[in-house]
């Protein structure tokens, strides 16, 4: 019985197994038609184009280094590394064999020795040079390598340039292989090979291309490494905050010419990233190094810590009793090689500016209206007697002096001329046929005249501030109506600092703040083309006066999409940028040619959390502050 069993148990199996055949094959025929979770994942490739491939959206050529210098130095493939646009560089690294690196070289040296003599005995001259030099470095190579002081590696270097169409993929490919070419480095496309080039780039540690390799020394080989400075340090520099990375201090200093080619610096970042409590920090920290600033305060943020520190705000609105002449003009002073400080009035500047300021004003200006303008704003200052000697500045009235019975000239500073006085020259001088031209700005002046709705700019200046000696003033224009008053009143402030405070005492290291500066370049407010004229004068010629300018601004997009606002970005050396929107990541990613992990960093960026761009080192850090500076900075009313 169980032999019979056992007999069909065995027949059974039989035919199970003659079936398996069929069944494995019906099993594969249904398995191929299934979409399994790597075809899910996967993007979509063509490598029908034997130049590049597109994987995804994204149009990509892989390079080959074909050709090498003869000597590289540290750095010497940076370019590739630092490339503005996406890009992977991949190295294959394979270490020789002692005894076969040593007879390749044999064989090499005696190659060269022969074409020597060839090339000497035929009288050719040409190649004698670089063959003599390329013996003479064999023969150095061996015997390094003879005394185990040197040892030889054979390596490629493959490289992915990522594009987002074809004609941005050809541009890239032809700036690399030009700037490769500068530096005495062949780069060439992997022609019918675009996708194991492609492969080999990748982090999977294998090559897939079959290129040929070079050997390298190890002094060589050390060279083709990247050495990333992730560290910004600033000697005398004040803390910013932490290196998020490395957890290491991160200093910083504008001033420092040997690391920033001016003093300028930018804060960009959303509402409630921590703009204004950073500026904060960094205002106080640079106060504390002997830098004195103003702040330009249009939000009324900075009224806590400037009196806090021991500052002075000055509050402009038209309830507030504070006035400044936007006609105020001072010397500038510079000092010479030897020590000695030169004194001279730039009234041509001045004139310029009053002139942008009646634009802002008004809203507009004809060229036409901008030149009668100007010839009557230089007339009036030589109405009162003002013109570009410094001394004309001040009164030569003769004063008695009892005590030692002799005259002397007091040399008190001359009254200067208001908005009023403009305004009566102009509707004198409109009498004449040729300036009746500038009949609709004496209209639109109107209003903005001492007594008026807007006449808060009409005055002399009743306020006088030690810029010398206080370590923060703040303009708070916070109370001045946003549409017409406010860009208005910035400017105005920033024109009167420029004459108070950046002109003067050029030995003294001077910052200005202008918090949300977005207001002085964006087009749908009145007069920008004005506003940003002189933020983008500032930022190019406050360098030379020892003073710096911060912008701070929650609005990148208005920067980027203004040609002046461009140019100050351009002119900034140190950029600070927090928390991005969304509808502001591309423009701030292409403006400081940002990474796409660096870019993503921003949009998931905590409060506090920045990345900071000097030229071509960046650093994530988290800003920091101490309980002490903390209580300073924020009110009471907005502490937890």
């Amino acid at each position: 019985m169980f032999k019979k069993k056992d007999k069909e148990k065995k027949k059974k199996v039989k035919e199970e197994v003659s079936q398996s055949p069929k069944i494995v094959e019906q099993d594969k025929t249904i398995k191929g038609g299934t979409r399994t979770l790597k075809d899910l994942l996967a993007v979509p490739v063509d490598k029908s184009n034997p130049d590049y491939i597109k994987v995804g959206n994204k149009y990509i050529k892989s390079f080959f280094i074909h050709g090498y210098p003869s000597t590289v130095r540290v750095g010497w493939l940076d370019h590739l590394y630092n490339y503005k646009k996406d890009a992977d560089v991949s190295l294959f690294i394979e270490p020789s064999d002692e005894r076969d690196a040593i007879e390749e070289i044999s064989k090499k040296i005696t190659q060269f020795q022969t074409q020597l003599r060839i090339e000497e005995e035929k009288g050719i001259n040409k190649n004698i040079t670089s063959l003599q030099k390329k013996l003479d470095d064999s023969i150095a190579l061996r015997a390094s390598m003879e005394q185990n002081s040197e040892k030889l590696f054979y390596t490629k270097i493959y490289t992915n340039l990522y594009c987002n169409d074809v004609d941005e993929l050809e541009k890239e490919s032809q700036t690399i292989t030009n700037f490769m070419k500068s530096r005495n480095t062949e780069i060439l496309p992997n022609f019918l090979q675009q996708d194991k080039s492609y492969l080999s780039c990748l982090p999977f540690g294998a090559c897939y291309s079959n290129d040929p390799y070079r050997n390298f020394s190890a002094g060589a080989l050390t060279s083709c490494f990247p050495f990333y400075n992730a560290e910004i340090s600033h000697p005398n520099g004040v803390f910013i905050g932490l290196n998020k990375p490395s957890n290491t201090p991160v200093f910083i200093d504008p001033f420092n010419r040997d690391y920033l080619p001016n003093n300028n610096v930018s804060v960009f970042g959303m509402s409630g990233s921590g703009k204004t409590f950073l500026t904060s920090l960094l205002t106080m920290r640079l106060a504390l190094n002997g830098v004195n600033t103003v702040i330009i305060d249009p939000e009324s943020e900075y009224i806590a810590m400037t009196r806090q520190i021991g500052g002075t705000v000055i509050n402009l609105g038209a309830n507030s009793p504070t006035r400044i002449n936007p006609f105020d003009l001072e010397e500038e002073e510079d000092t010479l090689a030897n020590g000695t400080v030169v004194k001279s009035v730039n009234l041509n500047e001045k004139v310029a500016d009053i002139t942008n300021l009646i634009g802002v004003m008004v809203k507009d200006l004809s060229r036409e209206q901008e030149s009668l303008l100007a010839i009557s704003i230089r007339e009036l200052y030589e109405k009162f007697g003002i013109n570009d000697n410094p001394d004309s500045l001040y009164t030569n009235e003769k004063s008695y002096d009892e005590n030692t019975g002799q005259f002397f000239y007091k040399g008190e500073r001359k009254t200067m001329p208001t908005l009023t006085d403009l305004w009566n020259l102009i509707a004198e001088k409109t009498q004449d046929p040729d300036y009746q031209v500038l009949i609709p700005i004496l209209n639109a002046l109107k209003m903005f005249k001492k007594g008026e709705v807007y006449g808060i700019f009409d005055d002399q200046t009743n306020v006088d501030i030690n810029f010398k000696n206080s370590p923060v003033i703040t303009f708070d224009v916070g109370n001045l109506e946003e549409g017409t008053l406010r860009p208005i009143g910035m400017y105005q402030c920033l024109s009167w600092v420029w004459e108070k405070f950046v002109k003067k005492n050029p030995d003294q290291r001077k910052m200005v703040l202008v918090d949300e500066a977005w207001q002085l370049v964006s087009s749908a407010l009145p007069g920008s083309q004005y506003t940003a004229a002189f933020l983008d004068k500032a930022s190019r010629r406050i360098r030379k006066r020892n003073a710096g300018l911060i912008i701070a601004s929650q609005s990148f997009n208005e920067f980027r999409d203004s040609s002046l606002g461009r140019a100050v970005l351009t002119n900034t050396s140190l950029n600070i940028l927090l928390k991005q929107k969304q509808v502001d990541i591309d423009a701030v990613k292409d403006v400081f040619a940002l990474s796409d992990g660096e870019s993503q960093a921003l949009l998931t960026a905590r409060v506090g959390e920045a990345i900071i761009k000097t030229g071509q080192e960046s650093a994530k850090i988290e800003s920091i502050a101490f309980s002490y500076e903390y209580d300073l900075i924020v009110p009471d009313h907005l502490k937890k």
